[in-house]
């Protein structure tokens, strides 16, 4: 049984009225270039409300606007510190003379390598990398960066550990604790699951050497297994770190060419000088 009909027609009336299409030819307002519009059955509007290149042109707008807006959030996440937030692979400056700046290009090569391998697959990317070499070299900079590409356009976790904060943060569960109720598996599992994990000024020195190596090992050796890759930076010459890593973790460092080296020459320094000549001659 149906209910009774308000507009009075029959069925084959009301059908009639949704097979009804009305076309028309008009201007497109967006970009004033033709559009075809057309109205069906009982509905009052014309559609659609601007030409398809305008509309795709929308979509792929609206599509950036939210590729831009994921990436701004996987960034704030990372939360770089101020003189890193801008790190990236083409501002890695080349300074000192010609052979520095041929053995700098070097280096930014092979980061720009394992970039495409983190963008393609991160299981085809060196599991360990050693970025060795002096003070304000510009290790730093390029493990940032690395960090960086990998969260806002590999949309890849990543993490970036300061050495010493990270063992302390591991060992915090020991004894009084460190009044974080993060459980000591949770704070292993920051260290194990980002697919990037970055370790900032790894030695021997900078903490207590109470179960450093063990540590290391334990953080590198499971992400190694796991083909999630991890880049120390390190002032420590190859033999120092190699008493604090172990001969395994060497050997598969050396397997993959994972020793990367940043030379001597302190950019950071020279920058500093330059600033100054450039101070004394105005």
């Amino acid at each position: 049984m149906t209910g009774p009909n308000p507009s009075g027609r029959s069925l084959d009336d009301l059908v009639k009225v949704w097979q009804q299409v009305e076309v028309r030819e008009v201007v497109c307002p967006t970009c004033s270039g033709p559009l075809a519009q057309q109205k069906i059955g009982p509905f009052q509007i014309w559609s659609p409300a601007q030409c398809a290149r305008c509309e795709a042109a929308q979509d792929t707008a609206t599509r950036l606007a939210e590729v831009a807006r994921q990436q701004a959030a996987a960034l704030e996440r990372l939360a770089p510190p101020y003189e890193y937030r801008h790190a990236a692979l083409e501002n890695f400056l080349l300074h000192g003379p010609p052979e520095a700046q041929a053995a700098q290009q070097r280096l930014k090569a092979k980061a720009e390598v394992f970039a495409a391998q983190l963008a393609s697959d991160p299981r085809n990317a060196p599991p360990l990398v050693v970025l060795c070499g002096g003070t304000g070299t510009g290790k730093t900079h390029l493990a940032w960066a690395l960090a960086i590409l990998a969260v806002t356009v590999a949309n890849l976790p990543a993490k970036v550990w300061k050495f010493p904060k990270a063992l302390r943060y591991l060992h915090g569960t020991w004894g009084g604790g460190d009044g974080d109720t993060t459980p000591e598996w949770r704070r292993w599992d920051e260290m194990h699951k980002p697919t990037l994990l970055v370790l900032d000024e790894v030695s021997s020195h900078a903490v207590n050497q109470k179960n450093l190596s063990a540590t290391l090992y334990e953080i590198l050796a499971v992400r190694a297994e796991e083909r999630r890759p991890t880049i120390l930076t390190t002032n420590e010459t190859r033999e120092e770190l190699g008493q604090l890593l172990g001969a395994p973790l060497v050997s598969r460092i050396g397997e993959h060419h994972g020793f990367w080296d940043a030379g001597t020459r302190d950019f950071r320094l020279e920058e500093r000088a330059m600033q100054r000549r450039r101070g004394g001659a105005a």
